[in-house]
């Protein structure tokens, strides 16, 4: 009872161990070490110090690189939302070579008309046409008509596939007179006077339940603090990027400029830098490395101890194994030397 009791907390801490080194594919680690000590009881052939040694050489690496596998994952998740987001750039800029304008960022074209929103307008010049064309301008984006035609329906390219909620927008435009949209009033390109490639355009933000058709977008407030946040930890939010085991990663939130270019801006930055680039008329001097910085990967110390007590847990049971080999030697050791000498009767 008591050998199988130890068993059963040697098995907790290795398991708890796992997950905290590797991460959900902790698991797979757990697996192979029980089945290499499984292994060397069963197979008194493999009960060498060469095969131990073999095994950590190739099991360690193999298990640092576990983690390594949802990188491409996630370099493709991160790549598809930037491209949706250079997909609504391109609209906004096909839509302002046809009417001589940008879409509204709220507000009325006609005033005899209810307010849409810019993403309402793009639809004839993006995947959602024939949605434009069965859309009524003449009532308000969530009238008894609309709201039956929309529903629920979803646009791919107004979601991010990393955080996508059914109907919803992850993709914003920046309200307020000293931005590239203005306040509802007429907006071009021309009234970028900062530079169309120091000027944001759009940003990603997820979790704000709207609407995708839903005239609301970012106050200049709002997008100067979601830019000047760090981003939740939990993934809720933004992307994580993942420099190797050993490191911290690094959290980025996708915007997009003026001139066409989208970018994953390392987050936070200064104040002084989101107030310069949500600004189009501030004159403002612009440092290319707002846009460019990618902070210096730090150290991930918890996860080296996590490591480390997965590897002493990993190999506990050798000290069991290696026991008849090395107790008999030591034992010999401390025992005294037997007495041949003649004892007297």
């Amino acid at each position: 009872m008591n050998f199988r009791l130890t068993s059963l907390l040697y098995l907790f801490a290795l398991v708890a161990a796992s997950l905290a080194a590797f991460g959900p594919v902790g698991v797979l680690a757990v697996v192979g070490v029980l089945l290499f000590w499984a292994g060397w009881l069963y197979f008194p052939r493999l009960t060498h110090p060469t095969w131990l040694l073999w095994s950590v050489v190739m099991g360690v690496p193999a298990l640092l690189m576990l983690p390594a596998m949802q990188l491409p994952r996630e370099a493709g998740t991160r790549n598809s939302c930037l491209n949706n987001i250079k997909q609504l750039l391109l609209a906004i800029q096909n839509y302002d070579d046809t009417h001589g304008q940008l879409p509204p960022v709220y507000g009325k074209i006609d005033r005899q008309k209810a307010p849409q929103s810019w993403r309402v307008h793009l639809l004839p010049f993006m995947e959602g046409s024939m949605v434009a064309r069965d859309y009524n301008f003449d009532e308000p984006w969530d009238g008894p008509m609309n709201k039956k035609q929309l529903g629920n329906l979803s646009i791919d390219t107004h979601e991010c596939i990393e955080h996508a909620s059914p109907g919803e927008t992850n993709y914003f435009a920046i309200s307020g007179p000293q931005t590239a949209w203005g306040d509802g009033d007429i907006r071009t390109f021309d009234d970028v006077t900062d530079g169309l490639s120091n000027t944001i355009m759009l940003i990603e933000a997820s979790g704000r339940g709207v609407h995708w058709s839903e005239p609301k977008d970012l106050t200049f407030d709002e997008a100067v603090e979601l830019l000047t946040s760090p981003l939740p930890t939990d993934d809720s939010d933004g992307h994580q990027i993942d420099h190797s085991y050993f490191f911290k990663p690094t959290y980025v939130r996708l915007v997009a400029l003026c001139d066409g270019s989208a970018r994953a801006l390392s987050v936070p930055i200064p104040r002084q830098a989101a107030v310069a680039l949500l600004t189009a008329d501030g004159g403002e001097e612009i440092d290319p490395q707002w846009l460019e910085y990618r902070p210096v990967p730090q150290l991930d110390y918890g996860r080296l101890w996590t490591l480390l007590l997965f590897s002493l847990l990993a190999v506990l049971p050798a000290v069991a194994a290696f026991r008849p080999w090395m107790w008999p030697t030591i034992t010999s050791q401390l025992q005294p030397e037997p007495d041949d000498s003649p004892r007297e009767e």
